[in-house]
């Protein structure tokens, strides 16, 4: 990063020759934060998939989280692919569909992803405070669908606005008018996207802050060799301020572009930050946190990876990792 800022700052000032390094450098580390979290969200999604839900029902919204974040981390790399493709071939229209795509894939993942975690941060609530009553998965699938479906419907209706307008500016017809409507209908998606992840926020805070002080409380009542209340208050400590800390950033770089439009430069380094990397990051971290955190899926990797003869040295490192966090 540091490297990417210092050739971008040389550039702007006099040598416009390290533009080069600067443009290889930020979808490098961008393809890099997305590689890695497609590997360890193809593992995790494995997990669930080999033991089918069968020790809780609520499971399906990890398999879920799993499956956006997936698609956040393969759409984020081919954004980045074929964004270099399109500056090297230009007007070839292919590639800009397959950009096109792979963006409108991208935020999708992103939107849902959110909405997958405010449900899993309602939900697992809802079980602290109703410990004695099932939750049934039927409703969670519903609103998931009807999610999934809102989206569906609402990209839908940007694009065959966003698209007939540019068609009619490439047909030079009206084109002072097409283009208001081009920004009218970025300013209605920016806008519906930050109502939709400020609320995602909002509640995943709210859920969270009564989910960890109920089990700190309930911590306060165990057994004094029993770690299991503060061992899940710590997870969902972690996994609060990741989401936060990263998303937030995303949803400032949204206000911006809102209220200064002057000051909104979608090649800036501050917006490939707040977009390509930390909403990336988040993603390629999820997975890895549940790994050290959960015993049972500890297990898994132990079964994956370990041969029998070297189990116990590899089960023993990965043991003093998940102890240290």
């Amino acid at each position: 990063l540091l490297y990417t800022i210092k050739f971008e700052a040389m550039n702007d000032s006099t040598n416009s020759t390290l533009i080069l390094p600067a443009t290889i450098l930020r979808p490098t580390i961008s393809c890099t934060v997305a590689a890695i979290g497609t590997f360890t969200n193809t593992l995790s999604l494995s997990y669930f998939v080999q033991h089918r839900f069968e020790k809780r029902d609520l499971d399906i919204l990890l398999y879920l989280l799993n499956f956006f974040d997936l698609i956040v981390c393969v759409s984020a790399s081919a954004v980045q692919i074929f964004y270099q493709l399109t500056l090297r071939f230009t007007d070839v229209l292919p590639l800009e569909t397959m950009l096109d795509i792979s963006r409108d894939l991208f935020t999708a993942g992103i939107q849902c992803a959110g909405f997958t975690t405010m449900m899993l941060s309602v939900t697992r609530l809802m079980v602290m405070c109703m410990p004695f009553r099932k939750l049934r998965v039927l409703p969670i699938k519903i609103i998931m669908a009807l999610y999934v479906l809102f989206m569906v419907v609402s990209s839908a209706y940007v694009h065959a606005h966003y698209y007939g307008h540019r068609m009619k500016v490439r047909m030079d017809i009206n084109k002072e008018e097409n283009y208001a409507g081009i920004i009218e209908i970025n300013r209605f998606n920016l806008t519906m996207d930050l109502i939709n992840l400020a609320t995602i926020i909002s509640v995943v805070f709210i859920a969270n802050v009564i989910s960890v002080i109920l089990l700190a409380v309930k911590n306060q009542h165990t057994f004094r060799g029993d770690h299991t209340f503060r061992h899940a208050a710590i997870t969902v400590l972690i996994l609060s301020l990741l989401f936060m800390s990263l998303y937030t950033a995303f949803i400032h770089r949204l206000l911006i572009c809102l209220t200064a439009e002057h000051r909104c430069d979608p090649k800036g380094i501050i917006a490939w930050l707040a977009q390509w990397v930390a909403l990336p990051l988040n993603s390629t971290l999820n997975p890895m946190i549940y790994f050290l955190r959960a015993e049972n899926m500890r297990q898994y990797l132990r079964e994956k990876f370990c041969g029998q003869c070297l189990r116990e040295k590899c089960c023993g490192g990965l043991e003093r990792a998940s102890r240290t966090w």
